[in-house]
């Protein structure tokens, strides 16, 4: 309720814009709740975005709060929006960095099987995670495609 509270005012005219970039500043404060917060009661006033849900995710990812991470993934595909690349590594990050490298894979995987491309961020998040299942074979066929890909 108070998240909302800075737009309310005539002075500032809140949009998808200002609200994206306070989830932002939440984020890099580590303040994930509050980013979290703005993002719910965001609604009453604009629709999230991609950009939104990505920065939220992210905000999680400092928090080792993967769970959260995946409760957004699953709401934005709930409204209708598609994940694009960042969303995915953001979330696969996330999840890795919580020592969930299981989940992780299940989402590069997703990176796979949809039309997207993975670039650097998902093979680097692809390795941590295989390396934290003590999985090097695996790690080394990702640093082989990331030869044959010219990364």
């Amino acid at each position: 309720e108070n998240s909302t509270a800075a737009f309310s005012g005539k002075a500032a005219k809140a949009d998808l814009i200002s609200f994206n970039a306070t989830i932002g500043a939440c984020s890099n404060a580590l303040q994930w709740v509050h980013a979290l917060c703005l993002l719910h009661s965001m609604r009453r006033i604009v629709t999230p975005d991609i950009v939104t849900y990505s920065t939220a995710i992210n905000a999680c990812g400092a928090a080792f709060a993967w769970n959260h991470a995946l409760e957004l993934l699953l709401m934005l595909q709930r409204e209708c929006l598609e994940p694009n690349l960042i969303t995915l590594n953001t979330a696969a990050g996330t999840c890795e960095q919580a020592g969930q490298w299981q989940v992780a894979l299940c989402l590069l995987r997703d990176i796979y099987a949809s039309r997207l491309s993975p670039d650097l961020v998902s093979f680097t998040v692809g390795m941590r995670a295989w390396r934290r299942a003590s999985q090097w074979e695996q790690v080394l066929q990702v640093l082989q495609e990331l030869q044959a890909a010219g990364h």
